[in-house]
C-alpha cells in the first residue's frame, strides 16, 4: 500500500509512502545494513520505520502489539518470526547456560523503557524476569541488561531496584561503560 493510517488512541496518524511503497530486491540489498540507530534514512520507507519505532517505544506491551497487528493487517503479511531473528527457546537457553561460556542475564519481561515506568512497574518487570530465569535455569541470575541501554532509559530508582533484587551489575549500550556494580 502507498499510505499507512494508524489509529493511536482515536488519533489517526497517516504516512504517505509514495514510490517507496515499491521496494525492489536490488534496493533491499543496497540498504540491508541500515539500522534504526543510525542517523541516515535512505528512503521514505526507512523514515517511516524510524517513526514507527519512535511511536512504539513508549507504549505498553499490549499497545505495541495492537499496532503491530494493525501493521500486519495493513501490509497483508502474516505474523511470523524469521528463524534468524527468533528468541531462544527455553531448552536452548538452558543448554546455553550449561555451557559455562555465556552468562544469562535478566533484561525485563516486556522490554519497556524503564525510566518511563513507575517504581512499582519497574520492579514488576525486573523481578518477574529474574524469577522466571532463575526457575528455568536453576541458578541465580545476578546481572541485568537495561532495555534499550541508553542512560536516559533507566534512573537511579531503577538502579536501587536492581540492587534490592540482588543484581550484582547492570549493563548499558554505552561503549566503555561496561557492567557496573
Amino acid at each position: 500500500p502507498h499510505a499507512l493510517n494508524l489509529d493511536r488512541g482515536g488519533i489517526i496518524v497517516r504516512w504517505e509512502l509514495g514510490e517507496a511503497a515499491n521496494y525492489s530486491q536490488k534496493e533491499y540489498q543496497r540498504d540491508r545494513t541500515w539500522n534504526v540507530k543510525g542517523s541516515n534514512d535512505p528512503t521514505s520507507r526507512h523514515r517511516l520505520f524510524r517513526r514507527l519505532h519512535d511511536l512504539l517505544k513508549p507504549l505498553s506491551h499490549d499497545q505495541r502489539y495492537d499496532i503491530i497487528d494493525a501493521l500486519h493487517t495493513w501490509s497483508g503479511l502474516q505474523t511470523a518470526v524469521r528463524d534468524s531473528h527468533r528468541p531462544l527457546s527455553s531448552s536452548e537457553l538452558i543448554r546455553l547456560a550449561e555451557g559455562n561460556l555465556i552468562e544469562i542475564a535478566a533484561h525485563s519481561v516486556t522490554h519497556p523503557v524503564l525510566s518511563w515506568l513507575s517504581a512499582a512497574s519497574q520492579r514488576k518487570e525486573i523481578i518477574q524476569c529474574k524469577i522466571y530465569l532463575e526457575q528455568l535455569l536453576g541458578s541465580l541470575v545476578t546481572s541485568f541488561a537495561y532495555p534499550y541501554g541508553h542512560p536516559n532509559d533507566y534512573t537511579t530508582e531503577t538502579i536501587d531496584i536492581l540492587r534490592e533484587a540482588g543484581f550484582e551489575c547492570a549493563c548499558s549500550t554505552i561503549p566503555g561503560r561496561g557492567c557496573r556494580n
